[in-house]
């Protein structure tokens, strides 16, 4: 018998009244250090913020029945936007796996001109697969790729056997005009570093103002690494035509990944680009850059700061049947 695959709901709901019971009610992710995915709202004139699985487990919704799955698709699809409510549509990321953005005409310009030249390359029998932005576009230009770009796609195809080449190109194209996209906003996180570190030389006789960067410096070194690692394993991907296109499925599959988990990070930045964007190292008196700095260490602390692992020793309470206790105090 063939198994049968349960379509997944689109669509923020719940059949427990507790939830139309709250007012004003949405989903948004806790603070940082802690990452929590909770449901805020009104109960009568009483503020209240509950974890979602303190609502699993107060009133006893398992994981496999229909709002279980429902709290873990809402809990997943907060990690794509900043709040979901009951009615909004759940981020295709979490529904299909596709993403729910799109990137800039340019971004899919130079992925179809890097796949291209990487073909017509790998036709001539010398692959190149270049990343960065001018070299790909003097090379494209000087190789006359675009001339040869039917010829090199027609053999990829009798090489691998494949039939629909443009359907795979097109779909490969938009992966990595993504990446690229994502790429564009790693560079703008190592701009801020590079602010950074300009900002240290400013103040380099100002030891209150040294100690604040170089605080801000430690962290960013960390996603500066973080995302590059990313990058480097979406480029990894995509350097070998013949199997890029001739695993399609995995390629893809492992391309959307690494993008949604870009995505996933990267978007918490908005802000801090924008507030960065302004500063000027040569001219900090233009700028209330101090300020600027420790709300970026406020930013980076709870995401980046490394901590120790400490095992904490909760004692079960003879009179909770298993619940765990800590200092008599029992959360959600």
């Amino acid at each position: 018998m063939s198994e049968v695959r349960t379509q997944l709901p689109d669509t923020v709901g719940f059949e427990h009244n507790f939830f139309r019971m709250v007012e004003d009610a949405h989903f948004q992710m806790s603070d940082p250090a802690d990452g929590k995915p909770m449901l805020v709202g009104n109960l009568g004139d009483q503020e209240m913020a509950l974890s979602l699985t303190g609502i699993a487990r107060e009133f006893k919704i398992g994981p496999d029945s229909a709002d279980g799955q429902m709290l873990g698709l809402v809990a997943r699809g907060l990690k794509f936007v900043c709040a979901l409510r009951i009615g909004d549509k759940i981020p295709q990321e979490v529904i299909t796996g596709s993403a729910s953005w799109e990137p800039d005409p340019s971004h899919e310009e130079f992925a179809r001109k890097r796949l291209v030249l990487q073909a017509v390359t790998w036709h001539a029998g010398d692959q190149k697969c270049v990343i960065d932005r001018d070299a790909m576009e003097a090379l494209y230009e000087s190789s006359g790729a675009a001339a040869d770009e039917a010829d090199a796609f027609q053999a990829l195809a009798a090489e691998l056997g494949i039939e629909d080449i443009a359907g795979r190109l097109g779909k490969l194209v938009e992966e990595v005009a993504r990446i690229e996209a994502l790429r564009d906003r790693y560079r703008e996180v190592c701009r801020i570093k590079g602010k950074l570190d300009a900002l240290r030389k400013v103040n380099a006789s100002q030891h209150g103002a040294v100690d604040e960067i170089d605080s801000a410096r430690r962290l960013i070194r960390i996603p500066v690494g973080q995302f590059a690692d990313m990058l480097k394993q979406a480029d990894a991907q995509t350097s070998d035509i013949e199997v890029l296109f001739g695993n399609f499925d995995d390629a893809s599959a492992v391309l959307a990944e690494l993008r949604n988990e870009l995505f996933c990070w990267l978007s918490a930045w908005d802000e801090v680009f924008e507030s960065w964007e302004p500063v000027d190292p040569r001219h900090p008196e233009t700028t209330n850059t101090a300020e600027r700095v420790r709300e970026l260490t406020r930013f980076l602390a709870p995401r980046y700061m490394p901590i120790d692992q400490w095992e904490l020793m909760l004692s079960k309470d003879e009179h909770a049947a298993g619940e765990l206790r800590y200092g008599g105090v029992m959360t959600w």
